[in-house]
């Protein structure tokens, strides 16, 4: 068995900003020249996570129409210095979690037909990191 890590860095844009990345996660997939196994995928970060849904927008618009749905800026924020986005950020972090994991198969990401993985943004546009590590044969 292999173990194979690498962190990649990603750039956000706003808020809200959901950053296709299966093309970068195969590529570290094929440098670790594993075929069969799994790569767990992790944000290092409070206020960016990574997600697992359809690369379609009416359904990453759903799902951001609703996440303010359940987290609305009229809310009195306890956590408000950083602003809305931010104390926000925190709370559906908390929720969504920070890590997901994908099988590997002929050495490629292992998803279902209409799946993809995203980065999102929570706060603001930045460099984000996704730590990668991989394990298989």
């Amino acid at each position: 068995m292999k173990i194979f890590s690498k962190t990649i860095l990603i750039k956000t844009k706003k808020p809200f900003d959901f950053v296709l990345i299966d093309e970068k996660i195969n590529q570290v997939i094929a440098e670790s020249k594993v075929n069969n196994g799994f790569v767990l995928l992790r944000s290092p970060h409070n206020t960016a996570t990574i997600i697992c849904n359809e690369d379609d927008p009416t359904v990453l618009a759903d799902f951001k129409k609703n996440l303010k749905r359940l987290f609305p800026d009229e809310l009195p924020w306890e956590h408000s210095y950083e602003g809305v986005n931010n104390a926000r950020a925190h709370q559906v972090i908390s929720l969504l979690g920070q890590t997901h994991w994908v099988g590997i198969e002929n050495g490629k990401l292992k998803l279902g037909r209409w799946q993809s993985l995203f980065l999102i943004e929570f706060f603001q546009g930045r460099e984000r990191r996704i730590e990668v590590i991989i394990v298989g044969e």
